[in-house]
């Protein structure tokens, strides 16, 4: 019994630390954190930073991926979609990273009416209308939009009803 929960624990650590990536945007020598800038995204959302595409080495557990930058403006374009692919959407701006700053992308979409789409064994297939997608980079400690526009349905406890035909 007590092997058994060694092995657990490790499998635990082991997925904890593998589920994020960090991505070096600079060559060199390591920079401490404090003199770097970090762009935190989504596995599902792929970035490219002034053209070049960013590419993770995605594991079993990478859920999170974080991006380490040099102070500077860069020009961030950014595609995502649903955990299923169901829609897409892409952004883009100018970000002015500065040292320490911790930088997340963030998006958001708003539904519109759910129906039932099908049945299976014990299981019901809904489908959601998408009325509104966006995104947005935030500086992740002050909340403060620093790339795109937040829209006001957008994170909020206002939503609309969800509405079942």
């Amino acid at each position: 019994m007590k092997r058994r929960g060694w092995l657990l624990g490790l499998c635990l650590v082991a997925c904890l630390v593998g589920c994020t990536q960090t991505v070096t945007y600079y060559e060199g020598r390591r920079v401490p954190d404090r003199e770097v800038a970090t762009l935190e995204h989504s596995y599902l959302a792929r970035i490219l930073i002034d053209q070049k595409i960013l590419e993770p080495e995605l594991g079993a557990f990478t859920h999170h991926v974080q991006v380490k930058l040099l102070p500077g403006e860069y020009v961030v374009e950014w595609h995502e979609g649903s955990g299923d692919y169901n829609f897409m959407h892409r952004g883009y701006g100018t970000l002015k990273a500065q040292a320490g700053h911790r930088y997340i992308l963030c998006s958001d979409y708003l539904p519109g009416a759910t129906r039932l789409a099908g049945t299976g064994v014990d299981q019901k297939y809904l489908e959601t209308q998408v009325l509104g997608i966006a995104s947005w980079i935030e500086d992740k400690d002050s909340g403060r939009v620093v790339v795109g526009t937040r829209p006001a349905w957008a994170d909020t406890q206002k939503r609309p009803q969800v509405i079942y035909h």
